[in-house]
């Protein structure tokens, strides 16, 4: 079964992983890990604080999954999507895919992640490092 799963809080990687270990028919496991990076633009980052009008984000997500599984002959996917602060270093995003085989296990992926970025109502800030810094209220 697909999933869509969107946390304020952080998720286990590796137990998002770990679901994606059912399907005897499927050759082909592919994942994405997208985590908060340190730095953008030249300027060094704290973290990012995302926002998102879950319903939608939810509705969406589950409608390129859908999109995904008529194009290729997926077996399971899975999106997970931090919401809320975010550090850097930590995961944001996972997406998983099963299918029969590599090529399309790939395919998939690029396109589920791709669609995710364009089409879902989540909205990131990044927070500078300076913040930290200046004794700004935006502690983490």
């Amino acid at each position: 079964m697909d999933s869509v799963t969107i946390v304020s809080e952080p998720f286990d990687a590796p137990k998002a992983l770990a679901q994606m270990q059912h399907g005897d028919c499927c050759g082909a496991q592919a994942s994405f890990l997208g985590r908060v990076r340190e730095e953008n633009n030249g300027e060094k980052v704290l973290g990012i604080e995302y926002e998102c009008y879950v319903p939608m984000a939810g509705e969406e997500a589950h409608r390129i999954l859908q999109e995904a599984k008529g194009l290729w002959p997926i077996h399971r996917a899975h999106i997970y999507h931090r919401i809320g602060k975010v550090l850097t270093g930590e995961t944001s995003l996972f997406v998983g895919v099963m299918s029969p085989h590599r090529g399309e296990s790939f395919q998939a992926l690029q396109y589920i992640v791709e669609e995710i970025k364009k089409r879902l109502p989540i909205w990131k800030k990044e927070i500078p490092l300076a913040h930290r810094r200046m004794g700004s209220v935006l502690s983490f």
